[in-house]
C-alpha cells in the first residue's frame, strides 16, 4: 500500500478558516492523505468555534507575541511554523490568500524545499498599498508557490502575466462558496443554529438580497463612506446585508 501523502495546512484567520474548511474536510475525507492542520492564533479570538462548528480541530496551536508590531509578528510566525514543519515534515504545505500566516508558512516552507500550494492565487490590486500588507504577501507567495490555484480567469491571467507557468495554475473557483453551501446545508440539518439567520431571511419574505462584508482594514471615515455609498447605490435594486464584523463592533 503507497504511503499517505502528508499535507500541513497553515491558517490562522477567520477568513482563512472559512475558505479552507472545505479543503480541509475533503483532505479528512480523503483515505489517501495524511492531513494536519496549524493554527497559528493569528485571529485567535475571531476564529474561534469555526473549525469546531466543521468537526475539525488543529494539531497544532501556535502562541502568537503580542510585541514588535508586523514585523514581530512575522518572527513568531517563522519561528513557530517552522518548528511544526521540523517535527513532522510535510510532502506539502497548503496556504490560503494573503495573510501574515500564509506568507510565514511559504516561506517557511521555501527553506525547507517544501512545496506549496496557494488556495486564491492571482488577486492583485496593483498597488502595494491597498491592501497593505496583503498585496505584498500574495505577491511573495506567488514566487514562493508551486500550485496556484486561482479563484477566477481574471485572477489566472495576472499570475501569467507575471510569468507562472500555466501548467501550474488553475481555475477553480473561490471556496468560500463551497463553504456557504456547507454552512446552509448545516444550518437545514441543525435548525437551533440557524435562528438568527432566520430571523434575517424572515425580513426579505423571498426577495433576492445580497450578501456584502467588508475588510476588517477599512476603518478610516472615507474608506467607509464610500463602501456605504456604493451599497446604498446597490440597495436601490437588491436589498442587502452587511454582517457586522467582530473588529468593527469592538471599535464602535
Amino acid at each position: 500500500m503507497a504511503e499517505a501523502l502528508r499535507i500541513l495546512t497553515v491558517l490562522g484567520t477567520r477568513p482563512e478558516i472559512v475558505k479552507l474548511v472545505p479543503v480541509l474536510c475533503a483532505l479528512r475525507d480523503d483515505a489517501g492523505v495524511d492531513s494536519r492542520l496549524c493554527h497559528t492564533g493569528q485571529h485567535r479570538d475571531l476564529g474561534s468555534g469555526l473549525l469546531d462548528a466543521f468537526g475539525l480541530c488543529a494539531d497544532d496551536t501556535l502562541h502568537r507575541s503580542p510585541a514588535g508590531g508586523l514585523s514581530g509578528l512575522f518572527a513568531s510566525l517563522l519561528t513557530g511554523i517552522g518548528a511544526v514543519m521540523d517535527r513532522g515534515r510535510p510532502d506539502c504545505l497548503i496556504v490560503q490568500g494573503d495573510t501574515a500566516s500564509a506568507a510565514a508558512a511559504a516561506l517557511c516552507a521555501f527553506h525547507r524545499g517544501i512545496p506549496v500550494a496557494h488556495v486564491e492565487a492571482g488577486l492583485r490590486s496593483g498597488d502595494l498599498s491597498q491592501p497593505w500588507p496583503e498585496e505584498g504577501y500574495r505577491r511573495t507567495i506567488t514566487q514562493l508557490a508551486r500550485w496556484h490555484f486561482a479563484p477566477t480567469p481574471a485572477a489566472r491571467a495576472n499570475l501569467l502575466a507575471e510569468n507562472t507557468p500555466a501548467a501550474h495554475v488553475h481555475v477553480t473557483g473561490n471556496t468560500v462558496i463551497d463553504a456557504q453551501r456547507m454552512a446552509r446545508e448545516m444550518l437545514r440539518r441543525d435548525p437551533a443554529r440557524g435562528t438568527a439567520a432566520d430571523a434575517v431571511l424572515a425580513r426579505f419574505a423571498g426577495r433576492p438580497f445580497a450578501l456584502a462584508t467588508v475588510h476588517r482594514r477599512e476603518h478610516d471615515a472615507a474608506a467607509l463612506r464610500a463602501i456605504a455609498e456604493a451599497l446604498c447605490t446597490l440597495s436601490r435594486d437588491i436589498a442587502v446585508v452587511l454582517p457586522a464584523h467582530p473588529y468593527r463592533r469592538a471599535a464602535s
